[in-house]
């Protein structure tokens, strides 16, 4: 009974850990989606109704990666390094958070399209890997769990 129950359970298992593997490619891509929509959301502010950039934090979702992270760079001025940005990423990030809100409204609708650029550029690039890593774990964990349960067998 106990041997039908372990062969019932191997492949849903093996695509669970692939999920799990999955984690860091879509918590890049949230985390990247996030800051397009806070950068366009700021661009709007600053062009036409010349508020504040709390003003545009209040739009983000609380528990996002993003908006911990911007709070912890941008106000408490701490380093940042999350498991899921390279260091390209880390640096832009953490310069962006450190230039915002410092020069006169013309400069910084400059630096913002600028910054939309960069960010558009991760966001494409995250969403590339993650549609190529979805297949490839996918394919991968299905094929480990048949692996193991022939091996089982």
């Amino acid at each position: 009974m106990n041997k039908y129950i372990l062969y019932s359970i191997v492949i849903p298992v093996s695509v669970l850990i692939g999920k799990i593997l999955l984690i860091k490619t879509i918590d890049r891509r949230v985390f990247f989606t996030d800051f397009s929509i806070f950068i366009k959301k700021i661009e709007t502010e600053i062009n036409f109704t010349f508020g504040s950039i709390k003003d545009s934090i209040k739009i983000l979702d609380k528990k996002s990666n993003f908006y911990k992270l911007f709070i912890k760079t941008f106000f408490k001025k701490e380093s940042c390094h999350v498991y899921f940005l390279t260091k390209n990423e880390t640096s832009f990030f953490k310069s962006f958070c450190l230039n915002l809100g410092k020069t006169d409204r013309i400069t910084q609708i400059k630096f913002i399209e600028q910054a939309k650029k960069e960010v558009d550029l991760f966001l494409a690039e995250a969403i590339k890997i993650e549609k190529r890593n979805v297949k490839l774990y996918f394919k991968l964990s299905v094929l480990i769990g048949i692996l193991i349960y022939i091996l089982i067998i």
